[in-house]
C-alpha cells in the first residue's frame, strides 16, 4: 500500500473548491472594488437558515476594508500545522519559498490573519496553499520546501513499511506462529496541497477565512469511525484534506453582538448552533444559525438579534450548543470561554462581529484517539 501525503496541484477555479467553500469568494474581481457582502454559491445552497434576530433587519451593505486572509488549523489528524504558499504559473506550482506561517505553526483551532503573503503578488499571481503537519520545532527552524521534501521522502519510506506490514499479515495467515507487528508511528512531517486560488481572490478588499480541514492520513491512522472522523472515502492512503473558504462579514452594529456560524467539519452534516445562558441565569436560549451546511457561513448578513447581556456573559459562563441538522438536543456543548481560547479572541463584545467555526469529526463523535476532538473556534470577522 502506497501512502501519498504530498497532494498534487488541483486545477484553478471553483472546481477544486466544490462543496466546501463559498464560490463567490473565488470569483476574479477587480482589486479595490470590494464586494457587496453575502455571497451565495455553495454556502447558500448548503443551508442558509437564518436564526431568530434576522427578521426585520435593515438591508446591510458590506463596509469597505482591506484585504485580509485569516488562516485556521482545522485538520482532524494533526496536532500542529503551518501554511506555505506556492506561486502557480501556467497551471504549474513553483517550488515553495520562505518559512511556514506562523513560525512554529498553529495548534488545533488556532488562527492567524495576514494582509500579505511573502513572495506572492496577490493581485497578479495564482497561488496554491500548502499545509504542513510537523512539530513546533520543525515549523520554526525549517523552510517550506525542505519540509515538503521531507514529507515526500517519508512517503516513499512508508511505502516500504506498509509492504512489510502487509507481508507480515499475509505470512500470519499461512503460519500461525508469525504475528503482524503494531501499526507504525505516524510520520514526523506530512504535507498536502489545497486547490489553487485564482489571482485576485485574496486582493478583493474582503475578509476571507481559510480553514484547513479533513485528514492527511497516515499508516497508523485507521479506525471503524474513519468516515465520521475524517470524511467519506478516507483511508490511510486516501487523504481527505480539504479547504473551507468563506467571506466573513465586516458589518457591525454598535449596540449589538454580530454572530455567524461556519461549518468546517468536512466529515459532518448540517448543524444548528444555539447560545445557552449560564445555569444561574433564567435566560432563553438564543438560536444563532440553523441548518448550516458543510462549507457554509450563515446567516448572511450576521445575526444581530442579541447582546452579550442577553447571552449571559455578565452572569456567568454561557455555552455554545451544537446539534446535527434541526435537532433540539445538543450533540456537543462548548463553553464560550473555551470556544474563544484557541484563536485568542477574548470574550465577545457588543459592537463586534464574530465567526463561530465548527471543527473536527461529526458532532456526535464523543471519543478521541489519533484525531482531534469536535471543537469550536471563534474569530473576529474584521481582524485589525
Amino acid at each position: 500500500m502506497r501512502w501519498s501525503r504530498l497532494l498534487p496541484l488541483v486545477a484553478l477555479g471553483a472546481l477544486g473548491w466544490a462543496c466546501t467553500s463559498d464560490h463567490d469568494v473565488l470569483a476574479k474581481q477587480k482589486p479595490g472594488t470590494g464586494g457587496s457582502g453575502g455571497a451565495a454559491g455553495a454556502a447558500g445552497a448548503a443551508g442558509s437558515g437564518a436564526g431568530p434576530g434576522d427578521a426585520g433587519q435593515d438591508v446591510d451593505v458590506e463596509p469597505p476594508g482591506p484585504s485580509v486572509l485569516t488562516l485556521m488549523h482545522g485538520v482532524v489528524d494533526a496536532e500542529r500545522v503551518g501554511f506555505c504558499f506556492a506561486k502557480v504559473v501556467n497551471g504549474v506550482a513553483a517550488p515553495l519559498t520562505g518559512s511556514p506561517v506562523p513560525s512554529g505553526g498553529l495548534h488545533y483551532g488556532g488562527a492567524l490573519s495576514l494582509a500579505a503573503i511573502s513572495g506572492i503578488d496577490l493581485v497578479a499571481d495564482d497561488l496554491q496553499p500548502v499545509v504542513i503537519a510537523a512539530s513546533q520545532g520543525d515549523l520554526t527552524t525549517k523552510g517550506c520546501q525542505a519540509l515538503a521534501d521531507e514529507a515526500a521522502a517519508l512517503s516513499v519510506a512508508d511505502a516500504g513499511v506498509d509492504a512489510a506490514v502487509d507481508g507480515g499479515i499475509a505470512d500470519a495467515s499461512a503460519d500461525a506462529e508469525v504475528e503482524a507487528g503494531p501499526p507504525p508511528e505516524p510520520p514526523a512531517v506530512r504535507a498536502g496541497g489545497l486547490p489553487a486560488l485564482p489571482a485576485g481572490t485574496l486582493a478583493s478588499d474582503k475578509s476571507i477565512l481559510l480553514v484547513a480541514a479533513g485528514c492527511f492520513g497516515a499508516p497508523g491512522f485507521v479506525d471503524p469511525l474513519d468516515n465520521v472522523v475524517c470524511g467519506q472515502g478516507y483511508a490511510p492512503d486516501q487523504p481527505t484534506l480539504a479547504p473551507v473558504l468563506v467571506q466573513m462579514s465586516r458589518i457591525k452594529k454598535s449596540d449589538r453582538l454580530g454572530l455567524a456560524v461556519v461549518n468546517a467539519s468536512v466529515a459532518g452534516s448540517a448543524i444548528t448552533v444555539r447560545s445557552v445562558g449560564p445555569e444561574v441565569a433564567a435566560l432563553p436560549d438564543v438560536t444563532i444559525a440553523v441548518n448550516v451546511g458543510v462549507g457554509a457561513i450563515s446567516p448572511k448578513p450576521p445575526n444581530f438579534g442579541a447582546t452579550t447581556a442577553a447571552l449571559g456573559f455578565s452572569q456567568g459562563d454561557p455555552s455554545l450548543d451544537v446539534s446535527a441538522s434541526n435537532n433540539v438536543t445538543a450533540s456537543v456543548s462548548v463553553p464560550w470561554k473555551n470556544a474563544v481560547a484557541p484563536a485568542g479572541t477574548g470574550e465577545p463584545k457588543d459592537g463586534e462581529t464574530y465567526a463561530i467555526v465548527m471543527l473536527g469529526p461529526q458532532v456526535n463523535v464523543a471519543v478521541t484517539k489519533w484525531w482531534n476532538p469536535v471543537g469550536i473556534s471563534v474569530v473576529t470577522t474584521d481582524p485589525q
